[in-house]
């Protein structure tokens, strides 16, 4: 599912993202083509430090609260999946775009036509609190 969300709603996505952390939870988000950055020593609801976005030139930059971005993730999650109450709300007001595809065989057909799979950690998603 393709959503369009604004910057605000990213945040707060990536808020309820990180809520568990750093206990393991089934709602924590992946992401492609971003990186967040969060602190699990802060309150719910304030842990995300930083959220940035890859441009068309290739570098990252700061998501504009007030501005709409596109994002893509499983029905599941589009839909509140795992109490995603902010993206629950961008479906029910129809700014989601059900694609119709298979998660899985999307990605099993992605792998088979890999010939190798990276394995370098990116820094998509930080806990700047790690280690602390």
């Amino acid at each position: 599912a393709t959503m369009k969300l604004t910057g605000a709603e990213i945040k707060e996505m990536f808020e309820r993202s990180v809520l568990s952390a750093p206990r393991e939870d089934g709602a924590f988000l992946h992401v492609s083509g971003a990186k967040v950055k969060y602190d699990s020593s802060k309150a719910a609801g304030e842990r995300v430090v930083s959220i940035q976005y890859q441009n068309a030139a290739g570098e990252y930059v700061n998501i504009d609260p007030a501005a709409s971005y596109v994002v893509a993730t499983n029905a599941f999650t589009a839909k509140g999946g795992d109490n995603f109450k902010v993206l629950e709300k961008a479906y029910q007001e129809g700014r989601v775009t059900d694609l119709g595809l298979s998660d899985w065989e999307n990605f099993a057909d992605h792998l088979k036509a890999l010939t190798t799979v990276p394995t370098e950690l990116e820094g998509r998603v930080v806990d700047v609190n790690a280690g602390q």
